[in-house]
């Protein structure tokens, strides 16, 4: 079966040019979409035959993941590596998640990695969802629920499209074995009355879109309980007790539960 692996930059840095360089050689294509202002082609000089796309404007990750699976299909892959631009391989984890592609059955959709992968735990297990990066998407199935929700801009869009995959009647899994690097925002260990805590210092901007599109995935899908209001509530407590630029971080969370209440999606 053909393979590509779809990336999305945003302002990128000569090392997420490493990252892509970790997994290139695994697939048949390689597809990268910029949500940068300007055009970083030259980035790619020495990586021989990468689709690249300059959007010239941020259009969310929903909208470059769409862009990139359509550029995927176009070029015959029946299954999509996603990738962000912070996140790389090993070369053994690739090929052992590449590797399900040829047992995968029909109402399997995504195979993702494991955050806590070991290689004394083996096989793939069914869960609720898995983070885009590092994950493999049967393009069938992506056609099935119409792609990524470009509403959500970004933040909660993978978890959304796995909710619905699985309306759907497909199946997530997670594979064990496989392990990957990959950042979540900047996170730092804090204590506070003799309490352990890490928070990930995320910018008022991303603070935004956590707090609209987590109430918004809890209006939606109810069936997985208050995980989504208990992420904003400690978040909000990280942000009162440990970040940098409180306010306007609790002003721009603010902002995104009215922007839920009234409707408003998209770009902030």
């Amino acid at each position: 079966m053909k393979t590509a692996a779809v990336v999305i930059w945003y302002n990128p840095e000569p090392l997420f040019v490493e990252n892509l360089k970790s997994y290139a050689e695994h697939v048949d294509h390689v597809v990268v979409i910029d949500n940068s202002n300007t055009d970083n082609a030259a980035l790619l000089a020495d990586v021989a035959g990468v689709h690249y796309q300059a959007l010239h404007q941020n259009l969310g990750i929903a909208a470059a993941l769409n862009r990139g699976f359509e550029t995927a299909r176009q070029l015959g892959a029946e299954w999509v590596l996603s990738m962000d631009q912070d996140s790389s391989f090993e070369s053994e984890n690739v090929s052992l998640l590449l590797a399900n592609i040829e047992t995968a059955s029909s109402d399997i959709a995504v195979i993702g990695y494991s955050e806590t992968g070991s290689t004394s735990k083996t096989g793939l297990r069914d869960v609720n969802k898995v983070i885009t990066s590092g994950c493999l998407n049967r393009m069938s199935a992506f056609s099935r629920i119409n792609g990524f929700n470009e509403d959500l801009f970004i933040d909660q869009v993978d978890f959304e499209y796995c909710f619905r995959l699985k309306e759907a009647g497909f199946r997530i899994m997670q594979d064990r074995a496989v392990q990957m690097r990959h950042n979540r925002g900047d996170p730092e260990p804090k204590e506070f009355r003799g309490r352990s805590y890490t928070t990930t210092n995320y910018n008022p901007t991303r603070r935004y879109y956590q707090v609209r599109n987590r109430l918004y995935m809890r209006r939606k899908f109810p069936q997985y309980g208050m995980q989504h209001i208990k992420n904003i509530v400690y978040a909000t407590r990280n942000v009162i007790l440990f970040e940098d630029n409180k306010l306007s971080k609790l002003a721009a969370m603010a902002q995104g539960a009215w922007h839920f209440v009234i409707g408003r999606y998209g770009p902030r």
